[in-house]
């Protein structure tokens, strides 16, 4: 399945933006956007055949994990809320330019850890 869609977003008010990109992300297909930092590849983190189109598109060795990006600390802590040092970097460090590795929760696939326990978080300065 290909799943492409340019979306200019100059000009464009944030909620059509959003509703466009969740239509993407929701029909299987992925998305590159800005953040604070860099640029970063999404898609349902809950799709196997999105992520595969992930690691394709970097050239990336499914052995190597992805980074997960949210929008918000609150978001993070969805993941992340019994580890105390997660809450603590989400109230000292997050939103910015950091990345916090925290325990993968099971409901998270091994695909997109790439097999590892741990699973790295992004929580841009610029959601």
């Amino acid at each position: 399945m290909s799943i492409g869609a340019v979306i200019d977003a100059r000009g464009a008010a944030p909620p059509d933006i959003a509703e466009e990109v969740a239509r993407v992300v929701f029909a299987g297909g992925t998305v590159i956007f800005p953040n604070d930092t860099s640029y970063g590849i999404g898609c349902d983190p809950y799709r196997s055949e999105a992520i595969d189109r992930i690691y394709a598109a970097k050239g990336r060795p499914d052995n190597r994990p992805l980074t997960m990006h949210v929008a918000t600390a609150q978001e993070f802590l969805e993941y992340a809320s019994d580890n105390a040092l997660a809450v603590l970097a989400a109230k000292r460090l997050l939103p910015g330019p950091v990345i916090v590795l925290v325990r993968k929760p099971d409901f998270i696939s091994d695909e997109l850890a790439a097999g590892l326990q741990t699973l790295a978080f992004r929580v841009p300065d610029d959601p």
